[in-house]
């Protein structure tokens, strides 16, 4: 499994386990609150979509992206992206296959 440090000196490990399926268990392990993980779930109830869905968000606030909620003192990105999905901010929906080819 791949671990990484990050600025702050959280261990993280990586969102996609040895044969590239995310994975619950990298989601709880990276430094976010388990209760906003929680909330979220209940939002966005497949574990694959949320966890691509904060994957993404969090490289887009890393990369610089203002963040679409009020931010706490501790909050990481991977909390900010949680908080986004809870507050409704942040949102996504299922493409079906006549409304992707274009």
């Amino acid at each position: 499994m791949n671990q990484w440090v990050d600025n702050r000196g959280h261990r993280a490990e990586s969102l996609h386990s040895v044969d590239g399926k995310a994975s619950k268990r990298a989601l709880v392990n990276s430094p976010m609150s388990s209760h906003l993980l929680e909330e979220a779930s209940k939002i966005i109830p497949n574990t694959a979509v949320l966890v691509n869905l904060v994957s993404k968000r969090v490289r887009q606030l890393t990369n610089g992206q203002k963040p679409m909620v009020e931010v706490g003192p501790r909050m990481s990105n991977a909390d900010i992206a949680l908080q986004e999905i809870i507050e409704g901010c942040l949102t996504f929906e299922y493409l079906s296959e006549d409304s992707s080819a274009g």
